[in-house]
């Protein structure tokens, strides 16, 4: 009898380690590649994000940041998530805490043989950072399609910006195609190209090339990197950025 009452309680736990564990299959944005699948974190479900980045800018100036966010499953398929970037950057200027951001995800479509997953996504992002102003809005669809372990993402967005500068446009798209596949049971490896329209008018579009992988450490903790080398962009160009970071489901 007791050690049936041991297994039936080493069950109950594993059960309850399950229900609530994190999900290294879930891709969101910047965590740490920019793509994003069109799934939200489960109901009742809290996670909070920690992940630590670094790039390359054009003209010789490295900036480096720390991200820290929280989401949660406010109902079934729909998430929100509230935000901040803390940011670095060395040589020409020096910036402090950075623009505070929340967002809501709606998953309206789970995917079936034929259809993809189809998600939209809402974000804000305020002007608490240095030198910042107005308020930024996003509006953005999300689509997920699998075919066997592979899956394909395609992000498309508008960016609109409340306060632009003279130099500045007020509207802007961005796109995000990619690409992730288990490594074994543990692991996930993503890859991504991520394009949009520059913020200056003129400057040519933003192009760079991303790679990753997120690892299960335990039910409830998922670690990832990612790396970026930029093809194009102007001013606004990344020739490489890198990031790393935990998610840990409660």
């Amino acid at each position: 009898m007791r050690r049936r009452g041991l297994r039936v309680a080493v069950l109950a736990t594993c059960a309850s380690l399950t229900a609530s564990a994190a999900d290294h299959r879930n891709l969101d944005s910047g965590l740490p590649l920019a793509v994003e699948d069109a799934y939200p974190v489960k109901f009742g479900e809290p996670a909070f994000h920690l992940l630590s980045s670094y790039r390359n800018l054009r003209g010789g100036a490295r900036q480096g940041g720390v991200l820290a966010e929280l989401e949660y499953g406010i109902a079934r398929d729909v998430q929100v998530n509230l935000g901040t970037h803390l940011f670095g950057r060395t040589r020409d200027k020096n910036e402090g805490s950075g623009n505070v951001s929340t967002g809501l995800l709606y998953n309206f479509n789970t995917e079936t043989l034929r259809a993809p997953a189809l998600a939209v996504k809402a974000e804000a992002e305020f002007p608490t950072g240095v030198d910042s102003r107005g308020v930024d809005v996003t509006l953005k669809g999300i689509l997920t399609k699998s075919a066997g372990h592979h899956r394909v993402h395609l992000n498309l967005g508008q960016i609109l910006a409340a306060s632009p500068q003279l130099d500045e446009r007020k509207h802007r798209w961005e796109g995000v195609i990619g690409w992730d596949r288990p490594v074994g049971l543990q692991k996930v490896l993503i890859v991504d190209v991520a394009a949009r329209e520059s913020e200056r008018r003129g400057d040519p579009v933003v192009t760079t090339v991303e790679a990753g992988i997120r690892q299960q450490i335990t039910p409830l903790l998922v670690a990832y990197v990612g790396i970026g080398v930029g093809l194009r962009g102007g001013a606004e160009k990344q020739p490489f950025s890198v990031g790393f970071g935990l998610t840990r489901s409660f």
